[in-house]
């Protein structure tokens, strides 16, 4: 996985930049790589410019578990949202449920569940379960929903990747000057 720093600034090609965990410096660079990540690079991110500026923290979560339920980080009233349910790669996943507030909402279906145009009524607490074999595994997240308005509100977002050894999830917000690119 692969964080870069774009900063707005007419510096350009001379800006150094320094990448933090947890307010400890971890690496010189625009761009820092966390190779096989594990669960000793969960933490809280961010980025520094030898000239003071920084970026707001991103927190990385990696998770040793079968199943990682995907949703967006930032839902406004209106927007069409997703919700994944993802499982441990190399694996058939079978069946997959998804329930809001305990309830079962789709049974038996893709690992996908698509909402058109939420409302203040989609918040709630979600969940998924997904049978690998003869298993179930399970992972729940929130989903709150917010009044839309004329700001830019594109500032961050859920994002869940897959290696052979674990999967993550990545939450935070990013000003609106800073880009953060994830790669895989």
């Amino acid at each position: 996985m692969t964080m870069t720093c774009d900063v707005g600034s007419t510096i350009g090609e001379g800006m150094e930049y320094i990448w933090y965990k947890d307010n400890s410096p971890v690496h010189n660079g625009k761009s820092y790589t966390i190779q096989d990540a594990g669960t000793s690079d969960n933490g809280s991110y961010r980025c520094q410019t030898r000239s003071g500026e920084i970026s707001d923290p991103v927190t990385l979560g990696v998770i040793d578990g079968w199943v990682i339920l995907q949703t967006p980080l930032h839902v406004y009233e209106g927007d069409d949202i997703n919700i994944r349910c993802h499982h441990y790669p190399g694996f058939p996943g079978g069946r997959t449920t998804f329930y809001k507030d305990n309830e079962v909402i789709r049974d038996w279906g893709d690992a996908e569940y698509n909402i058109k145009n939420v409302t203040r009524t989609t918040a709630g607490t979600y969940r998924c379960r997904k049978e690998v074999y003869d298993f179930s595994y399970e992972d729940e997240a929130s989903v709150s929903v917010e009044e839309k308005d004329g700001w830019f509100r594109d500032l961050g977002s859920v994002i869940s990747m897959k290696s052979t050894m674990f999967s993550w999830r990545i939450l935070g917000n990013i000003l609106v000057m800073w880009k953060l690119q994830i790669e895989e």
